[in-house]
Parts: C-alpha cells; structure tokens; sequence
C-alpha cells in the first residue's frame, strides 16, 4: 500500500537542509551539537562601515569699500565677510576705520574713513529709485555748510562704496536726516546737488590707483615723443 505522505516528508526535509544551510553561513556546529561562531569569515565582514564627510567648496565673500588717502583720493578696500554682503553692511564697514591688515598695505599714504562717528548710516530703503541712507545726527548737514569738502568726500565713499555691491537695485543714492536730503558738492564742477547721486558725481569713482595709473601712462607718452624728437 503506497504511503501518500512521503511527498511531504520529502518536503519537509528539503525544508529543514536549507534551514540548516543558512545557519550554516554565520556558524558551525561543533561534535557536541552546539553552535560556535565562524573562524575563517573575511575580514570584511567584521568593519564596520563609515562614511567619508563630502567637502563642500567654501565660497568667499567680501564687502567693497572705498576709504580716503592723505592725498583725499579714493582707494578700494575688499574685505572678507562670511555671507553675502548687503547695504548695511557696506555703511557698518564706513562707520569705522580700517582694519590693521588693511593700513598696513597704505603705510606710505594711510588710508582712512571721513565718516563722523556721529552718523550711525542706516540703510533706510528705496524711494522711488533712489537709495536712501539715513544719518543719525545733524553734523554730516552742519558740515555741508561749514566744511562742504568732507561732505562730498563722505558721499564719495558712500556711492562708491555701493555702486560696487553685487545686486545693488540703484546706483543712485542720497543721504536723509530728520529734515529730509543732505546736499553735497559733486567732482569736477562744484555744484551743489540736493537729490540722488551717483558715481557719475564723482568722477565715476576713480581711485588714487587709477590716477597713478594714468600719470604713468602720461609720463611713458612723454617720454616716447622726446625720443622721437630726439
């Protein structure tokens, strides 16, 4: 008589080897029937995986300056800064005076700001396409009258400051009190301007670098027509 449940032994069986095949990858069975760890397992298997940090590329930023030389001639200051730089912080960098590192590249002509401490500059928005900067104190329009030099000095800084910022909507600027536009003198024709500004005003904001350069190009033009002469 034939055993019909032979096929399920079988299975069963076949079951039970593959059971013991995968017990058998991580350990072996020794002569007393108990499980021992695997010895001769790569050492692969035993590390433990890390992952490597991915270096991500630093990006430098800097805040554009412009401060005044002996010769009351611009010269333009770059000055690292940790994020992206906006108006505040180009007025903040004017308020105060260069950095040690930055005025011992100009020991020869030293460099230094015109701003009156008194002025705390504050970005106060745009108006109508105009950038207005706010100041705290009436001296910058006490000084428009009495020393009308310092005061388009001050602008030059501020507008060429800005007029370098990356992003900057305006290039137009005007400096505002409580009693509303502070006039100044602009380069080249001592005109009195009581709107917004720009570097057009001051000699598009040519610096004591461009105009040695320009001597020097004067002088190499000099030289070649007298040995032409010659």
């Amino acid at each position: 008589m034939t055993d019909r449940r032979l096929p399920g032994r079988r299975t069963q069986r076949l079951l039970w080897l593959v059971a013991a095949a995968v017990a058998g990858a991580a350990c072996s069975l020794g002569v007393d029937g108990a499980a021992r760890p695997v010895t001769d397992a790569p050492d692969e298997l035993y590390e433990v995986p890390t992952t490597e940090p991915v270096e991500t590329e630093a990006v430098d930023f800097e805040v554009p300056l412009t401060f005044i030389d002996e010769n009351n001639n611009r010269v333009e200051i770059n000055r690292a800064h940790p994020t992206q730089p906006t108006v505040q912080d180009v007025l903040d960098g004017l308020a105060g005076q260069p950095l040690q590192e930055e005025l011992a590249e100009y020991q020869d002509n030293p460099i230094s700001t015109r701003l009156f401490e008194s002025l705390e500059p504050q970005d106060a928005g745009v108006e109508e396409g105009v950038l207005r900067v706010r100041v705290a104190s009436e001296e910058l329009r006490q000084a428009s009258i009495d020393t009308p030099e310092r005061v388009r000095l001050i602008y030059g800084q501020i507008v060429c400051s800005l007029a370098r910022l990356p992003g900057i909507p305006v290039t137009t600027i005007v400096v505002i009190d409580d009693e509303g536009a502070i006039p100044t003198l602009q380069e080249g024709d001592p005109q009195i301007v009581s709107g917004g500004v720009g570097p057009a005003n001051f000699g598009d904001c040519e610096t004591a670098a461009d105009i040695a350069a320009a001597e020097a190009a004067a002088e190499g033009d000099e030289s070649t027509t007298s040995s032409s002469a010659g």
